[in-house]
């Protein structure tokens, strides 16, 4: 026995210094594709096959801008795999991979699995990658941020921007609590003009997860372009990929924010910190942090620039959102506004912006529409073309949010207007007939009736309304603009500029991307939905009947002068 287990030892020694592939197959546990110019797995554009079940048959998501006819193959584990027949290592290329064609790979001899391919339609990539290698940290908190980089690839292949990321995030509220597919917000190291939107460092990726046609944001962003609301969002659809999966068919915005090519007003957050020695969030913060009207929160800075007058970028929104919110006011009349820039304001730079909205609200809330103090009229307290525009705008989409949330307001300074202006659009995912829930019975799914000036009379809508000459700004703006941008979706007109298409173009163009988008985000109903459609025809359908319906019912309102 013992001088067997003498002949047996260096055959032991030796089968523990082999590579453990000599000694059992090796797992193949990633499978990827990439352009040729790809340099290894790690390339950010190297794209990872996909099941909802981690096992076959798989799916190959790959990017519209791809030459599918030769791809680099990627994989770990095994030396060589065998796809349809032919052996390869990673690296090696491969082609025939068009849309729709389903590879039988093998490996270790007996391993097998199917890969199906799928084609993104004619849409721009973004490829984002976190320092962890996932999103799971991002995904706990939206107060959680990384690190990453970034591959901006255009609709043709070439490549827009490649660079770092110098922060990541989840973003937006019921897109974050309610889905799996979240929204994000990134930051580039360096500007970049995103497909001409012009310069910027953050932007933002909008998932459209709560609206199963993926159009009601674009359409309503183009519109407010076409209806030439100043400043309005520009935007683009892309495929995303973060890590090397696809998270699927995004709309990329420009965010809302004061910067020369997005809100260009005056930057009084810049024009504060230069006179100024210490970080502003550094100073005292103040005001009162509880809901009730006159509330305001502001920070104890010593020192103001000259001019304080603008500009001022804020919001009126939710309640709920106004403890994370560093300055804010609520009005008098309950109204909530939380403040995007400056971010830290001044105690003169708060006083004067309530004493504007504090004005606004007195005359809309009188008869006459003059504010009792100052003798001001509303058309010498807010821009009447923004603000009838925005609420024309508003009342089509039939938007829920339009007397409570993600409403914008800029005021420039005195030397470029001395008026508050509405706008920009912003969230429109739940618009169009796309949100169910009724509020006092009146229904904000129904295609008729009007929605702003409604049964809401605090809101700052109905008392716009209120006042003939508003009424008569609203149904110029219907007449002038807005029944055609209708009849533009509707496919009756066509903008001879192309800063609107019709919902069947917008269709086409995402097809097959929203396709793609279905199978990685299976359609749920939830409890209270609207029924918009189970697939991604019947959901344009709906929208598509909506939007007749609704501008036949507001021709019918505001085709000719109202009193």
């Amino acid at each position: 026995m013992r001088k067997l287990m003498r002949q047996a030892l260096p055959l032991l020694l030796l089968l523990l210094l082999l590579p453990a592939g000599a000694l059992a197959a090796e797992k193949l546990t990633s499978f990827r594709v990439s352009p040729l110019d790809a340099q290894s797995i790690d390339d950010l554009r190297c794209v990872e096959r996909w099941s909802s079940t981690g096992k076959s048959p798989w799916t190959l998501f790959i990017p519209g801008g791809w030459d599918t006819s030769a791809l680099r193959v990627w994989f770990t584990g095994p030396e060589t795999v065998i796809v349809n027949g032919v052996e390869l290592r990673s690296g090696d290329v491969v082609g025939g991979l068009e849309d729709g064609k389903t590879l039988k790979v093998k490996y270790n001899g007996k391993s097998t699995f199917e890969v199906k391919v799928l084609k993104a339609g004619a849409q721009s990539t973004v490829y984002l990658s976190t320092a962890s290698g996932s999103l799971d940290k991002i995904h706990r908190t939206k107060r959680n941020s990384e690190t990453g980089q970034i591959v901006v690839e255009a609709a043709d292949g070439s490549i827009e921007t490649q660079q770092a990321l110098t922060q990541i995030r989840c973003r937006g509220n019921s897109s974050f609590t309610k889905t799996k597919k979240k929204s994000y917000q990134f930051k580039l190291e360096t500007k970049a003009s995103l497909f001409g939107m012009g310069k910027a460092k953050t932007w933002v990726l909008i998932s459209n997860f709560l609206d199963w046609s993926d159009l009601r944001n674009k359409i309503t962003y183009d519109m407010a372009i076409y209806a030439g609301l100043q400043y309005a969002v520009e935007s683009e659809f892309v495929n995303v990929y973060v890590c090397g999966e696809y998270r699927g068919l995004y709309l990329l915005c420009e965010k809302v924010q004061v910067n020369s090519s997005r809100v260009d007003i005056a930057d009084l957050e810049k024009a504060t910190e230069a006179v100024n020695e210490k970080p502003l969030s550094s100073y005292q913060h103040k005001g009162s942090f509880d809901l009730k009207g006159g509330a305001g929160k502001y920070y104890q800075i010593p020192n103001d620039p000259e001019d304080i007058t603008g500009g001022y970028l804020f919001r009126m929104d939710y309640s709920m959102r106004y403890a994370g919110t560093p300055s804010a006011y609520i009005s008098n009349k309950g109204k909530v506004f939380l403040v995007s820039s400056p971010k830290y304001m001044s105690g003169a730079q708060y006083n004067y912006l309530y004493s504007m909205i504090e004005s606004v609200e007195r005359a809309l809330w009188s008869d006459k529409g003059v504010d009792s103090r100052t003798g001001k009229s509303l058309d010498e307290l807010i821009d009447y073309s923004s603000f009838a525009s925005k609420y024309v705008l508003e009342e089509f989409a039939k938007n829920r949010d339009a007397m409570f949330a993600s409403q914008y307001f800029y005021k420039p300074a005195d030397e470029v207007s001395t008026k508050l202006h509405a706008g920009p659009a912003w969230d429109y995912d739940g618009a169009w007939g796309g949100f169910a829930k009724d509020t006092k019975n009146l229904s904000v799914i129904k295609s008729t009736g009007f929605w702003l000036y409604g049964i809401y009379a605090s809101s700052w809508t109905h008392r716009l309304y209120s006042h003939a000459d508003f009424r008569s700004a609203v149904a110029q703006q219907w007449q002038e603009t807005y029944r055609h941008a209708a009849a533009i979706l509707l496919g009756e007109e066509k903008d001879p500029l192309g800063r609107l298409k019709s919902v069947d173009e917008y269709t086409e163009l995402i097809r097959a991307s929203a396709e793609m988008d279905y199978l990685r985000w299976p359609y749920k109903h939830n409890t209270g939905d609207a029924n918009t459609g189970k697939t991604f025809d019947a959901n344009i359908t709906y929208l598509k009947k909506f939007i007749s319906e609704r501008r036949d019912w507001l021709e019918d309102q505001w085709g000719e002068a109202v009193r």
